[in-house]
């Protein structure tokens, strides 16, 4: 339980049980400390950081702040990576600390984590709301010092994933106004395709990916992005640089995503038209599969006739023009036994006979 007194009068009280909103309180690392972070209130704020465990994860924040009518609130700062939070600063001098971080959208993005140099951010409590001042004048000195220090770790370091430094050092450079420079250094320093982080978008909409499992997008329409017109669509959506910004330096964000929503479209289009044709079967887990091996009833056929087997096949189903859309095939096996694999044509038709089958479950029950 935290209890908080202003001059020996109880003000605040509330258990410390959930910070995080899932973990219990036993397995955190509790950190309480008093820092001003908000000029506009008489009192400090109380401090309180929790961290969960983890590689890389998760320290949560939060600040419990007095408000204009006296009472005090609770407010959630936000989640760093790693087990050391937030820095607070006061790099003005005005006895008020501000919040630095950095940006954990770059880590994993473009290369390793180790590898990834996130830029910085830079917030300040205000009454019950956190603000992003990363582009106030003021804390300019503080990101060309922090620019320094990040191009000193990577020059004392191995250089094998230079996309994942180029990334943060050029969204660093342009917070301190310095992106064209930093823009035609990354284009003569980035590896175009690295193995294990090349960026990649699906030419087809989500809508139509495989539905069993974890939705993923097919293998076969994935599409490499390069990297330097994969990170100024990353920037721009950041806020780092504007469209216009973007397009100055080769890249017109916004014709890019109108280009490329124009092609997803067409590719969708045919994609569905192919996959209407295609074969699925159901699993045992009444999961819709693409059929692979074989890939149909006639290769099915084909196969067990080259094995000297004789299939008996049943059309269970037509459409409206007399073409088969699901089709058993029944291939003799020793013992009198006989194997059954029964072919959908389209994962909607996979799909309806799943959930014919399992109304008649639920009405069995």
């Amino acid at each position: 339980m935290l209890r908080l007194r202003v001059a020996a009068k109880e003000t605040y009280a509330a258990a410390l049980g959930l910070l995080d909103g899932q973990t219990a309180i036993d397995s955190l690392s509790l950190r309480i400390a008093i820092r001003r972070l908000d000029p506009s209130t008489s009192q400090p704020q109380v401090v309180v950081t929790t961290y969960s465990g983890g590689a890389h994860c998760c320290t949560l924040t939060a600040a419990i702040t007095q408000q204009a009518d006296g009472s005090w609130l609770p407010i959630v700062v936000g989640q760093e990576d790693g087990d050391f939070g937030y820095e607070y600063l006061d790099p003005v001098g005005d006895g008020y600390s501000v919040l630095v971080s950095t940006d954990g959208s770059f880590n994993y993005h473009f290369s390793s984590y180790a590898g990834s140099f996130p830029p910085n951010r830079i917030e300040r409590l205000a009454g019950s709301a956190i603000e992003d001042v990363t582009r106030d004048p003021r804390y300019r000195p503080l990101l060309r010092e922090r620019l320094r220090k990040m191009e000193q770790d990577y020059g004392v370091g191995p250089r094998n994933e230079p996309n994942g430094f180029l990334a943060g050092w050029v969204a660093q450079k342009a917070l301190v106004g310095e992106l064209d420079s930093a823009w035609r250094a990354m284009l003569g320093g980035y590896v175009a395709y690295p193995e294990m982080f090349s960026i990649t978008i699906c030419a087809i909409d989500k809508r139509v990916w495989p539905k069993t499992g974890y939705p993923m997008c097919p293998r076969d329409q994935e599409l490499r992005v390069p990297f330097p017109e994969a990170l100024a669509l990353f920037l721009v959506d950041g806020n780092y640089i504007t469209p216009e910004q973007s397009t100055k330096v080769g890249y017109d964000t916004v014709k890019i995503l109108a280009d490329r929503a124009s092609a997803i479209a067409i590719a969708t289009a045919k994609y569905e038209e192919r996959m209407s044709q295609t074969w699925y079967l159901m699993t045992r887990a009444w999961e819709c599969v693409q059929a692979s091996t074989p890939s149909s009833p006639a290769d099915a056929i084909r196969f067990d006739r080259a094995n000297g087997k004789e299939d008996t096949v049943h059309v269970l189903q037509s459409d409206e023009t007399g073409k088969p859309i699901a089709v058993r095939v029944d291939t003799p096996m020793p013992g009198n036994l006989v194997s059954l694999l029964t072919f959908y044509r389209g994962a909607d038709s996979c799909e309806r006979e799943r959930q014919r089958r399992e109304r008649e479950l639920e009405n069995l029950k």
